[in-house]
């Protein structure tokens, strides 16, 4: 046969620049979630004392990337739980030197974070704790011993890398949410 056009014009729906991969080619961010939706990711620990994430409210997922020790409440800090959005949480995450909780938000969409925490000792009055973007200055909070604080709503880059971690003193996170929107 040997042709180099086709005898007839050809619809190809538009197609262009295919490379032949198994890679979705209009999927403008393939590390996002496969459907390429905006989702909202939690992080805490359970009373079972498991590290919990959630994907739009169901568990699973490795969004978040965490230390692993655990501050129990009641034993730390003379109370039996902090309640964030309605919830009692009788753990946390322990923010020593050691402890952190690392994410990376899309590339695709927008990212905003806000996240619960309590110092561990009344008189550690200087504690702080941090959101440091990658290559980019810290916000820093300070935080009170009584009653879980509130970051507010922090607006993120895209694609930027996060950590969340003390400042100074020792204190426990008690929840985070991530939310991207369109």
């Amino acid at each position: 046969l040997g042709w180099t056009e086709a005898p007839v014009a050809v619809n190809n729906g538009g197609v262009s620049g295919y490379n032949g991969s198994d890679d979705d080619p209009t999927d403008p961010d393939p590390d996002d979630p496969d459907d390429g939706q905006p989702h909202t990711y939690t992080l805490s620990v359970s009373d079972s004392k498991a590290v919990v994430q959630t994907v739009d409210g169901a568990s699973g997922g490795s969004y978040f990337d965490s230390s692993t020790s655990l501050a129990d409440f009641s034993k730390d800090y003379n109370g039996p739980t902090f309640t964030v959005n309605g919830t009692a949480y009788k753990y946390g995450l322990k923010f020593d030197s050691k402890g952190y909780v690392n994410f990376t938000t899309s590339a695709t969409f927008n990212s905003k974070v806000q996240f619960w925490f309590v110092r561990r000792k009344s008189d550690a009055t200087t504690a702080k704790i941090q959101l440091i973007p990658e290559g980019g200055e810290a916000t820093v909070i300070a935080t009170p011993y009584d009653a879980p604080a509130d970051s507010g709503v922090i607006e993120l880059q895209k694609g930027k890398y996060y950590t969340i971690k003390q400042s100074s003193a020792e204190q426990a996170l008690i929840y985070v949410i991530v939310t991207e929107t369109e």
